[in-house]
């Protein structure tokens, strides 16, 4: 079986702040040496490449230590991590189907059409090329969307916590206006984040 991993894209900026902590004395050597495997140390001693596969374990240790340290536990810290990454996807132009969507959805406030369900499956789409485990889908029931993630049982709460952010990126971007994104794990394989469907 293949091991759960994310892509180096989504890594690359934890990998930066946790050295930029290492660098200002926050975060000792020592520190590093007890929570991290020697695979996760030799990553800040590396540069991080944005299209190979890295070991979700040690994304999920590494985000562990910036939500310690630099959010003071403060679980809405990784959420504006997770809305800081989806900017950067956004501005970074190698996921063409962002900048489609946000021009979509433009077409469709300027011609008073509503989010459409193409739209709400923009966000599902990036979860291939973020993870190679778990299965998202979209769908809206009562005027709620939901993006509903199974086989998650390997994915960690602080992705949950940056997937919530980097969906209400996505859908700021696209819709034009702030949208308040919720997510909860119903069960340990399942994850749901849900948000207003409507205009």
């Amino acid at each position: 079986m293949t091991e759960p991993s994310i892509k180096g894209i989504a890594l690359q900026s934890v990998i930066e702040d946790v050295q930029r902590l290492r660098d200002e004395g926050r975060i000792s050597d020592g520190l590093l040496e007890t929570r991290l495997e020697p695979k996760e140390l030799a990553w800040l001693d590396q540069k991080v490449q944005p299209a190979l596969w890295y070991a979700i374990d040690g994304y999920a240790r590494l985000t562990q230590l910036l939500l310690e340290v630099e959010g003071r536990g403060d679980p809405a810290y990784i959420v504006r991590r997770g809305e800081a990454a989806g900017a950067r996807l956004f501005d970074s132009g190698i996921y063409v189907q962002l900048q489609h969507g946000e021009k979509r959805g433009a077409e469709a406030r300027s011609g008073g059409r509503s989010f459409s369900e193409h739209d709400g499956r923009l966000m599902t789409t990036l979860s291939g090329s973020m993870f190679n485990f778990t299965r998202w889908s979209y769908r809206v029931e009562n005027r709620e969307a939901i993006i509903e993630v199974e086989d998650a049982e390997a994915f960690p709460e602080v992705s949950r916590l940056a997937a919530q952010g980097l969906i209400e990126c996505i859908t700021a971007r696209v819709r034009g206006r702030k949208i308040e994104v919720k997510s909860e794990r119903p069960t340990p394989d399942r994850v749901v984040f849900r948000f207003d469907s409507t205009e």
